[in-house]
C-alpha cells in the first residue's frame, strides 16, 4: 500500500472519530430538556421541602420579626433559628406560602410581606386600559411569547439550589458557564404579575423596567440578564459570593457597632437617593434587602420587586412589609413615597443599633414610643428620634441625612 492510500486511510479515520465525538442535533436537544426537566424538578423538590418546614415550623426564635427571606441566606441561617411572623395587622401568625411562586427552601423565616390595596374602580379601570396599550409586539392574543427562552436560558446558565425568595419568585444560586460568574436567579410566575412596564417593544414586569432605571450603581444590585420564557419570566443578577444580609450579619453578633453602622448607612442613604434620582421608590427597604459584602464592606439594595415608579403625588396602595410602614398608612391609608423611605431608613438605623425592630404592631407603630435598651450615643439617638417623627412633614429629607452630626 503506497503513501497516498495510507493517508487517506488515515483522514478517514481521524473524520470517524470526529463524528462519533461531535453530538448529534438530536443528542443536543436531549440534552437541553433534560436540564429543563432537572430545572422543574427543582421547583417541585423545594416546594416540597418548604412545606414540610412550615409543618415542623416553631416560632422559637425570639429576635424582632422579620419579613420576606433575602436573596443570600447565609452562614447565620445554618442554625436553624426562626423567627415569628406578622401578619398585616402586627400579631403573631405562621408564615404563609409565598404567593408568588414554588415555597423557599430558605432556612431562615422571617416577616411576610404584602400589598395592600385601596385603588377606586376608576383607577382600576385606567390601569387595565394601559396594561392593553402596552402590550409587546412579540406576544401573542394571550399575552405569551411567542418563542420561549427557557431553553436558551438553560444553554447559558447552571441553576443549583434555591437560596431565598424575593418580590414575587422564587431564587437560586447559579453560574454563567462562559466565565463561570456567579449569579442569582429569580423566577417570576408571568400568572402573579401586578405591575407591568414597556422596555424596548418587550411588555415586562416592572421589576425588570426598575432595575434597568438604576443600572450602574455600586449600591444597587445588578440586572445582568433577563428572559421571556412562556409562563414565568427569568432575572439574572450579579451575586456577591462574599456576601450576607444584613438580617443574617445582626443575628451573628446581636447589634452592629456605631462606626460600622455609621459606614454602612451612609451607603444605604446613597443608594436609596440614587433610586429616586432615576425615579424609583423601592418600598421594600429593610435588613433582609440589603447585602453586605464581607470582604469589601461595601453594600448593594436588592430586591425591587415591590418597588414602582416614584410621584410627587400620594400612593394609596402599599407593597412592602408592615412593621416598616409608616404611621400615615395606618391612619390615613396614604404616603409619600420620600418620606415613607425616609421612615424605613429609621426603623433600619434602629435596628442596625439595638438588634431588633422598634415596633411590632401597627398599634405601636402609630403610638411611636421609642425604647432604647442598649446604650448608644446621643447623636445616634437624636437622628433615629428624628427619621421617626410621626408627622412625615417632620422628617428630614433624604439628602439632609448625612448632615446630621452623627456622621461628622
Amino acid at each position: 500500500m503506497d503513501q497516498q492510500q495510507l493517508l487517506l486511510q488515515y483522514i478517514q479515520y481521524q473524520n470517524m472519530l470526529q463524528q462519533q465525538q461531535q453530538p448529534t442535533a438530536q443528542q443536543i436537544n436531549e440534552d437541553a430538556l433534560l436540564r429543563m426537566n432537572l430545572f422543574a424538578v427543582q421547583n417541585a423538590m423545594a416546594q416540597l421541602q418548604a412545606q414540610q418546614e412550615m409543618i415542623n415550623k416553631q416560632l422559637l426564635y425570639s429576635r424582632a420579626v422579620h419579613g420576606d427571606a433575602g436573596y443570600y441566606t447565609a452562614s447565620a441561617s445554618s442554625t436553624g433559628a426562626s423567627s415569628p411572623e406578622r401578619s398585616d395587622s402586627g400579631l403573631d401568625s405562621p408564615r404563609q406560602p409565598s404567593p408568588a411562586l414554588d415555597l423557599p427552601v430558605a432556612k431562615k423565616t422571617s416577616r411576610k410581606r404584602v400589598n395592600s390595596k385601596t385603588t377606586t374602580t376608576a383607577s382600576s379601570k385606567t390601569a387595565k386600559s394601559n396594561r392593553k396599550s402596552q402590550k409587546s409586539s412579540n406576544s401573542s392574543s394571550s399575552g405569551q411569547p411567542q418563542v420561549d427562552m427557557k431553553q436558551t436560558f438553560l444553554g447559558l446558565y447552571e441553576v443549583y439550589g434555591v437560596i431565598g425568595v424575593g418580590g414575587g419568585g422564587m431564587v437560586y444560586s447559579g453560574r454563567r458557564i462562559t466565565d463561570n460568574l456567579p449569579v442569582a436567579i429569580k423566577r417570576v410566575m408571568r400568572e402573579k404579575v401586578k405591575r407591568w412596564e414597556t422596555v424596548d417593544g418587550h411588555k415586562v414586569p416592572q421589576e425588570i423596567a426598575l432595575m434597568l432605571r438604576v443600572y450602574g450603581h455600586p449600591g444597587v444590585i445588578r440586572l445582568e440578564d433577563w428572559y421571556e420564557c412562556m409562563d414565568s419570566f427569568i432575572l439574572v443578577m450579579e451575586r456577591p459570593e462574599s456576601a450576607v444580609d444584613l438580617f443574617d450579619y445582626i443575628r451573628e453578633s446581636g447589634r452592629m457597632g456605631e462606626a460600622e453602622a455609621q459606614d454602612v448607612f451612609k451607603q444605604i442613604v446613597v443608594a436609596v437617593s440614587h433610586i429616586h434620582s432615576k425615579g424609583v421608590v423601592h418600598r421594600d427597604i429593610k435588613d433582609e434587602n440589603v447585602i453586605l459584602d464581607r470582604d469589601t464592606g461595601e453594600i448593594k439594595l436588592i430586591d425591587f420587586g415591590c418597588g414602582t415608579l416614584l410621584k410627587e403625588s400620594a400612593y394609596r396602595d402599599f407593597s412592602g412589609t408592615p412593621e416598616f410602614y409608616p404611621p400615615e398608612w395606618f391612619t390615613s391609608k396614604y404616603y409619600h413615597a420620600r418620606t415613607a423611605a425616609v421612615w424605613s431608613l429609621g426603623i433600619l438605623l434602629y435596628d442596625m443599633l439595638l438588634g431588633e425592630i422598634p415596633f411590632k404592631s401597627k398599634e405601636k407603630i402609630i403610638e411611636n414610643q421609642l425604647h432604647f435598651k442598649h446604650g448608644i450615643s446621643e447623636e445616634a439617638h437624636d437622628l433615629i428620634q428624628c427619621l421617626l417623627q410621626s408627622d412625615p412633614e417632620q422628617r428630614p429629607q433624604l439628602e439632609h441625612i448625612l448632615t446630621h452630626p452623627w456622621f461628622q
